[in-house]
């Protein structure tokens, strides 16, 4: 019977037991009955294989796949590459940024591909999330943020390319699933369950949606677990008329606390993959993301943790927070707030400006203009101080007149550091 249930829980309410016990369940009365397990990632496809395997034996007909896997199935030759939408969305913003709309603003900094980089990202999760460019030009122009603005000019010259093609961005895969899948095409098994979500973004809720209407669908979720995922329990039960919820509670006693000491940090790591490793093997069910390692400072044992870990076979996510000054950008920011207490020294002045993070060409230095103001600041005893600083440009003009005179010791380059001066 079509339609949709809701497993609700926090962590440890044992949201995946129930899935799995359901799956064994439905493989109890057919062997080869047909059963659609959609996941986030292929590691947990295979743990919830396992899971299933361990406890039904034998099973047939079991597809196991992440949503993007099944979502390509259903879309298969009707999507762009990721390599050629990202040439097509950076050709677009190239046009734009030169053109007289207000994705001009990002005109200054077209050429770097930092904003290319940024550009991508934030049109994946636009075209991800099924947002539509008129409605998002409407709440940009609302805004203050000219960034916002521009972006919005962009994302709609891009969709408006992609039709022009008659293609789609692989990001649309979800979405532009649900409609084989309501109308008939690709037809999935009468069981579906979804397992190990923290949220879906609007394809995908699109997608779930259009399962539901011909399927019976069981998805676990922690509606709790923040605003994306209260936001998807929300649009599904809106979706989906009738939807039913299951709220499971955390079960069995706390966990218990234990201490141990090491004799030094990597000694501390060894101990720590070790105690995982044994966890895995002790119960089959247990996959590598259910552990978590916290630090008070995780940035000095990044490195060592790396390398332990990877000697243990073990994967290691890190959501390291780095402190800005240890960044090259925040180390040169901290460079120039710190010129006027330095002193204004000339090299540390020369320094900044030639940082990649400053745009030479919008100021007008030419190759090799620094290091030939760094030669006649040397020449001239103009080391530090507003004052010496201030007189460069005589120094430049002596160097001219020297140059004119004939004198050996100056040359073509005092003339280009004025012209940058």
């Amino acid at each position: 019977m079509a339609g949709l249930t809701l497993v609700t829980g926090g962590a440890g309410s044992g949201k995946t037991a129930r899935l799995v016990a359901l799956a064994a369940q439905h493989y109890e009365v057919d062997r080869f009955a047909p059963l659609l397990v959609l996941v986030p990632t292929a590691r947990h496809a295979d743990q919830f294989r396992r899971r299933l395997v361990e406890r039904a034996h034998a099973v047939f007909g079991l597809d196991v796949a992440t949503l993007n896997q099944y979502a390509q199935r259903l879309t298969s030759g009707r999507m762009l590459s990721r390599d050629v939408a990202d040439e097509l969305l950076q050709r677009v913003t190239q046009e734009r940024a030169h053109g007289d709309g207000t994705a001009s603003r990002f005109r200054p900094i077209v050429h770097m591909g930092g904003l290319h980089a940024l550009v991508r990202a934030a049109v994946n999760d636009l075209v991800a999330d099924a947002v539509d460019p008129a409605a998002f030009e409407a709440s940009a122009r609302a805004t203050t943020d000219l960034d916002l603005r521009a972006l919005a000019d962009v994302y709609a010259a891009y969709r408006a390319a992609l039709d022009a093609r008659t293609a789609r961005h692989p990001a649309e895969a979800a979405a532009l699933a649900a409609s084989p899948v309501a109308g008939g095409e690709g037809t999935p098994p009468p069981l579906v369950l979804i397992d190990g979500v923290q949220f879906l973004r609007g394809g995908e809720v699109a997608l779930v949606a259009a399962l539901a209407a011909v399927a019976d669908v069981w998805i676990s979720l922690d509606p709790d677990a923040g605003a994306r995922s209260r936001w998807t329990a929300q649009e599904l039960a809106r979706r989906v008329p009738g939807a039913h919820t299951e709220a499971l509670d955390a079960t069995g006693p706390a966990a218990p606390i234990e201490a141990a000491t090491a004799a030094d940090d990597e000694a501390q790591l060894r101990e720590i993959a070790r105690s995982i490793k044994a966890w895995l093997d002790a119960d089959r069910a247990l996959r590598p993301s259910d552990f978590a390692v916290v630090f008070r400072r995780v940035t000095p044992h990044l490195a060592l943790a790396r390398r332990v870990f990877h000697e243990y076979g073990l994967p290691l996510d890190p959501a390291a927070g780095e402190r800005l000054a240890e960044r090259p950008l925040g180390a040169w920011i901290l460079r120039l707030l710190r010129l006027p207490v330095h002193d204004w020294r000339l090299t540390d002045v020369l320094d900044v400006c030639g940082s990649g993070f400053m745009d030479a060409r919008r100021h007008g230095f030419a190759g090799g203009t620094l290091e030939r103001l760094r030669r006649i600041g040397r020449k001239h005893d103009l080391w530090g101080g507003l004052e010496p600083l201030g007189r460069i440009p005589e120094a430049i003009e002596q160097e001219i007149e020297a140059e004119k005179a004939g004198d050996p010791g100056s040359g073509r380059a005092a003339g280009v550091a004025l012209t940058a001066a």
